[in-house]
């Protein structure tokens, strides 16, 4: 089977930001949205990440990086290697360097095409495409909210205090999201965990001794 088609049935979406985790040099481990457009893969690393510093060395200039896009089989695992990296181990599965929850991993290389102000942009062709699990998952609506969180948690130290306090207050939605969808107490935990983060990360940005927004 050709690489894009498998890449489609595995989910890949068309002018869609496709959530994944870039893993390089199996100590760089990231979140990484893929922006797919007529079948090629783009994504943009943001200054300050360990993944952007590597790209900044000078003979990375002209060089290609090899990596791996993890495709998780549960959303926690985005939460980890935010939060908890010391809990997760890359191991080799079938020629490729992926995370136990992983439901399938995808060798590609990186090309950085484009310098911008806070960013890079870069191009990430795929190699090989390994399907480690078919068995199918329950919908749940907590999951996708704590991704979403994560994915708004991350992007607080790039823009204005104005979108930072918009993507504070998706958070927060987030958290009625989870608490309306499970009872659990683990997941509850995470999505606090997840506020009272993000608050604290918007006052150390923007140097406020009082956030507008709390996670009360």
């Amino acid at each position: 089977m050709k690489i894009n088609t498998l890449l489609r049935k595995i989910g890949f979406l068309e002018k869609t930001y496709n959530e994944t985790i870039v893993l390089v040099n199996k100590d760089i481990m990231m979140p990484l949205g893929i922006y797919v457009d007529n079948g090629v893969f783009y994504a943009r690393v943001y200054k300050g990440s360990k993944l952007y510093n590597y790209l900044s060395r000078p003979r990375m200039n002209n060089e290609l990086v090899e990596a791996y896009l993890c495709i998780p089989s549960t959303p926690l695992l985005f939460y980890i290697v935010i939060f908890e990296k010391n809990k997760v181990i890359p191991i080799e599965k079938r020629g490729l360097i992926c995370f136990k929850d992983c439901s399938a991993c995808i060798k590609c290389n990186i090309q950085k095409i484009r310098v911008e102000r806070e960013s890079y942009v870069i191009k990430l062709t795929p190699i090989k495409v390994v399907v480690l699990k078919k068995m199918p998952r329950v919908y749940h609506r907590f999951e996708h909210a704590i991704v979403e969180a994560l994915v708004y948690y991350t992007k607080i130290p790039y823009v204005s205090r104005r979108k930072a306090l918009e993507y504070l207050k998706k958070i927060l939605w987030c958290r009625e999201i989870v608490y309306h969808s499970t009872y659990s107490r683990k997941y509850r935990r995470i999505i606090n965990n997840i506020v009272n983060r993000s608050i604290d990360v918007y006052n150390s940005v923007f140097n406020n001794k009082k956030s507008k927004i709390t996670g009360k």
